[in-house]
């Protein structure tokens, strides 16, 4: 027997099996516990209530009334529904949310041994360049910048369990996750196809190219990374304290904004440990070489410091510095970027309670 049920906004739905109905349950598109009634019936029940177990289809049905066909087609429209919501709960369940924290946890710890290593390589690197060229010019801007980098790792050090909490105090909701598995999916897919996209190009085609070129997989990696926390994210979006509940359509606007907000600031700590490991890289590898392709795939993806902060006999290394900086500097930006978006979103939450409140009145 098929049975119809209540979705999240208490609109019914199907007809569809118990089985069916209890993976909707389990998958979270449907309460935990849903009201059930059975075709034909008018009583509707929890399901829990329900001693019967999902029996087989009958072979065939009786001719239903002109009262029935919206109903039947409901039922159509939930069995397409669940059809397509199988790729959104798959990947739910292999992006679980442990998994996101286990890795952000991970990366404050690699960024913060990155950047100590940076600092180290940049001390290495100013004394070899100043021994190879026989003065001290890069000698001093190396020292000077190092100390900037430790006060950036202070900021970092200091700020970083502070960001990892700010998702929680700003508390956002919608009507439908709908928007939230579509975004999970489009992220994943986007991140898998930036990751090949950079493998690929590692291994250029043409005569007088190097055999391996790393700057395509350094320029895509950190967008692969993006889209891939926002995708874990946006597919367990209680993870930075979003709930599903009825709503206006502003404040469903409001809640699609302070959702992405927050997976930002989220997977901050992903940036952090990427550019301070990339950037260590690169400085020590510039202790042995001038680094003109891997220099320059880190100046496509932006990750330069001050112009005429470091003198331009540091070669690649340059580069590889910005990028540390960039590192150390990313969650005190990530901090104030995220209170100034926290600020527009409150007033505009405070102007359409006090609309609303107005039109009732």
């Amino acid at each position: 027997m098929n049975y119809h049920y209540l979705t999240l906004q208490n609109q019914p739905a199907g007809p569809v099996s118990l089985d069916e109905v209890r993976a909707l349950a389990r998958a979270g598109t449907i309460a935990a516990d849903p009201m059930v009634c059975p075709i034909g019936g008018t009583e509707w029940k929890v399901l829990s209530s329900l001693a019967e177990a999902a029996a087989a289809q009958p072979a065939a049905e009786a001719p239903r009334s002109a009262d029935e066909k919206p109903a039947v087609e409901a039922g159509r429209g939930a069995a397409i529904e669940s059809a397509f919501a199988k790729p959104a709960r798959w990947l739910a369940g292999l992006c679980r949310p442990s998994l996101l924290e286990a890795g952000l946890a991970a990366s404050k710890v690699v960024g913060h041994f990155a950047m100590l290593a940076g600092a180290v390589a940049m001390v290495v690197l100013t004394l070899r360049q100043s021994i190879y060229l026989k003065n001290s010019d890069p000698l001093l801007p190396g020292i000077v910048f190092v100390v900037i980098l430790l006060l950036a790792q202070f900021s970092a050090v200091r700020l970083l369990p502070v960001t990892g909490q700010l998702a929680a105090r700003l508390p956002s909701r919608v009507s439908s996750p709908a928007l939230f598995d579509c975004a999970g999916v489009f992220a994943i897919f986007l991140a898998l196809l930036m990751l090949v996209i950079g493998v690929v190009g590692m291994f250029p085609r043409g005569e007088g190219r190097p055999l391996m070129d790393v700057r395509a997989l350094l320029y895509y990696l950190p967008w692969a990374v993006l889209w891939a926390g926002l995708g874990v994210v946006a597919l367990h979006p209680k993870s930075v304290a979003h709930e599903t509940a009825d709503g206006s359509v502003g404040e469903d606007a409001i809640g699609v904004a302070a959702f992405f907000l927050k997976a930002g600031i989220k997977i901050m700590p992903l940036f952090f440990a990427l550019f301070a490991v990339l950037g260590t890289v690169v400085l020590i590898w510039g202790i042995f070489d001038q680094l003109t392709r891997v220099g320059e795939a880190l100046r496509f993806v932006g990750l330069m410091p001050l112009p005429g902060l470091l003198p331009p006999t540091l070669g690649g290394g340059v580069i590889g510095a910005g990028a540390v900086l960039t590192a150390g500097l990313l969650p005190l930006c990530a901090y104030l970027m995220f209170l100034a978006g926290s600020l527009v979103l409150e007033v505009l939450r405070a102007w359409l309670a006090r609309t609303e409140q107005a039109a009732k009145l």
